[in-house]
This record gives C-alpha cells, sequence and structure tokens, in this order.
C-alpha cells in the first residue's frame, strides 16, 4: 500500500520517504482495515502537502510476548494545524480551516474512520503539529501473535445480498415513528461510521 503513492508524489512533486522495520510473524489482524488505516492516512499527507514538500512513513514494530506493538508514524510538511483544531480532527465530517494544497476536500470522515479502525485493533491515535516538525501522525496498534501454521481469514465472505433483500431489510427494521434515511455506500467502514453518527438524531 505505500508503494500506491509513489505516482502520487511523482505527479505532485513532492519527496516521499517510506521507511518498514517489521520482524517476520505470523500475526492475527485484519488486512483491509491495516490498509484503510494507512491508506487514508497519507491520503490525507497528500492532500495538505504543497509542491517540493515531503511525506515521511515509519512503520516499526515492538516484540512483546505474545503480540507486536506496531507504530504507524507519517509526518507531513505544509500548513499548521491549530491547537484548537487538533482537538476536533478526529471527529466525524469536521473540516478544518486549512484548505487542501493539492486534490480537492474531502468528506471529513477519513480521520474519524481511521480512529475507530485503530480502535478496533486495541489501539489509539494522536496528532501534533508545529512549525519546525510538520503535522504528524501518530497510530499504535496491537497485533497479536499467531502459533497456528497458515494464516486463516478472520472472517468469511458472506454472499452478496440482492437489491430487493437490502430493502426489505431496511423496511422490515425501520421504525414506523421516526424518518428512514437511505445510505448508499461501497465502503462497509464508512457505512456503518455514517450510520452511527446518524442514529442519535
Amino acid at each position: 500500500v505505500l508503494s500506491a503513492f509513489d505516482s502520487m508524489a511523482d505527479v505532485g512533486q513532492v519527496k516521499y520517504t517510506k521507511e518498514v522495520r517489521i520482524p517476520e510473524y505470523l500475526l492475527l489482524f485484519d488486512g483491509d482495515k491495516i490498509e484503510k488505516i494507512v491508506s487514508n492516512l497519507l491520503s490525507n499527507a497528500f492532500k495538505f502537502t504543497p509542491k517540493t514538500g515531503r511525506v515521511d512513513v515509519k512503520v516499526v514494530a515492538i516484540e512483546k510476548e505474545k503480540s507486536i506493538s506496531l507504530s504507524i508514524i507519517i509526518r507531513n510538511t505544509g500548513s499548521v494545524i491549530l491547537p484548537t483544531t487538533l482537538d476536533k480532527i478526529f471527529e466525524p465530517f469536521f473540516q478544518g480551516d486549512n484548505k487542501p494544497a493539492q486534490g480537492i476536500p474531502g468528506t471529513g470522515l477519513g480521520l474519524s474512520l481511521v480512529k475507530e479502525l485503530v480502535k478496533l485493533h486495541g489501539g489509539d491515535i494522536n496528532a501534533v503539529s508545529n512549525s519546525n516538525e510538520g503535522t504528524v501522525f501518530t497510530a499504535n496498534l496491537t497485533l497479536e501473535k499467531s502459533d497456528m501454521l497458515a494464516i486463516i481469514p478472520a472472517t468469511a465472505k458472506k454472499a452478496t445480498p440482492s437489491a430487493e433483500d437490502i430493502f426489505e431489510n431496511i423496511l422490515a427494521e425501520a421504525d414506523a415513528t421516526k424518518e428512514t434515511i437511505l445510505i448508499v455506500e461501497d465502503n462497509a467502514d464508512v457505512r456503518n461510521l455514517v450510520r452511527h453518527g446518524l442514529e442519535d438524531h
């Protein structure tokens, strides 16, 4: 997934460095969710990095008895995020005052999705921003070691329901005393995030 951003760096004239130090272990984790964490953080970094700027990625692991502590550190140069804004950037739909240096404005869901995915792995994420170091996002995850000889997917793929089944389920679960909102989104994680954000309303 890190190499997938090489072309973006070339087009945007951004210096892009990658450092990965991970021991070879059989680990239990959801690869799709880890990829979403990294992709969203990198997309955000490139979006706010101007031409001739830089994006640095470091992935390091610390071995424990039954698990691995994995840190994903992504730093980018560009406009500084104000301290008052740093407290809000992981909230759903929040968009700060900084304008993207490249690309188009996002939905305000990327970082909130990352936070939820990090929490699913028993981890935490934080951000710091200043004019000297740039903006640094650090996601810390705990990945359990596996004693198995083969990697088994965490969940088996289910058959994709038909449109008729989806609408029937919506109608069956709908509360007649409340308005019903249909969320159309092919990314299950984003769909669930939007749904949870609307439940209290």
